[in-house]
């Protein structure tokens, strides 16, 4: 008897399992890579600009900086795994496994965090989704305090796929720009 129920997993079950996964498997991405150990987006520029829209690298108390980004999707795709397999009687499965690439979209976080020292005072994000080969381009603005300490700042900008508290992991290698407050 138990024979005979391996045989109708082996023959009726089994298959049908198979095509139902691999059904599903090449309908979901599984991943977003990036080709080779590079980051899959890149920060190709930052610049702190004023209210008039002027590139500035010294600022007031009071005064609004605004950080210019633009952001290029380099080399998003989408990871689709397939499978396929043929039946040779009596009993052999022959199975094979792969992946096909598509370029893919990429929901991008963009962080924009304005730091003196070791004190955070300002934070811009904005979410977007990316192509490769797709430029975009956004401008958050900090004001600097009334109160803020002359000398010198930083404005850092990331790149991630979500908040750190949902998993979000870095897709751009991060991007510093300096200023003063006089």
């Amino acid at each position: 008897m138990r024979a005979k129920n391996t045989l109708l997993v082996s023959l009726i079950i089994l298959p049908i399992l198979i095509t139902l996964l691999a059904e599903l498997a090449t309908t979901w991405p599984i991943t977003t890579l990036a080709v080779g150990n590079t980051y899959p987006i890149s920060i190709t520029k930052v610049v702190l600009r004023d209210e008039a829209g002027k590139i500035e690298t010294q600022f007031r108390r009071g005064d609004f900086v605004f950080v210019d980004i633009t952001v290029k999707g380099v080399a998003v795709y989408a990871a689709y795994p397939y499978y396929y397999y043929y039946y040779v009687p009596p009993q052999y499965y022959y199975y094979y496994y792969g992946y096909y690439y598509v370029a893919g979209v990429q929901r991008i976080l963009v962080l924009a965090r304005a730091t003196h020292g070791y004190t955070m005072w300002g934070l811009g994000a904005f979410a977007y989704n990316i192509t490769q080969g797709e430029t975009i381009q956004a401008m958050p603005a900090f004001k600097i305090p009334e109160n803020a300490p002359i000398g010198k700042y930083k404005v850092t900008v990331y790149v991630w796929s979500n908040w750190a508290k949902f998993g979000g992991v870095p897709l751009a290698e991060p991007v510093s720009v300096e200023f003063e407050v006089v």
